[in-house]
């Protein structure tokens, strides 16, 4: 998905930190979490903003909360809707 090797080790390197989180740490949030990182970087080649994946950074280790809104993955299930609409492209 991220064919980038600078940006998947950068990603990598980042998930190894603990993330900023307020609320309980379940294996949701954390996928929910990951997910806008991942999605953020993507948006590199076609935003406005260069680095999106900079943004994401800081917002993860400052308020995921922040982050999760950027992603625009509101509800619980955002996440999932985003990545299965991923795999659907890929196909």
């Amino acid at each position: 998905m991220i064919a980038d090797e600078t940006t998947r080790n950068r990603i990598e390197t980042l998930f190894k930190e603990e993330a900023a989180l307020f609320g309980p740490t379940t294996e949701v949030v954390i996928e929910r979490i990951r997910f806008a990182v991942i999605k953020l970087s993507l948006q590199n080649a076609a935003s406005v903003v260069r680095d999106c994946l900079s943004i994401a950074e800081t917002l993860y280790r400052t308020d995921t909360r922040d982050l999760l809104m950027v992603a625009e993955f509101v509800s619980l299930d955002d996440h999932e809707a985003w990545a299965a609409s991923m795999l659907g492209e890929m196909r």
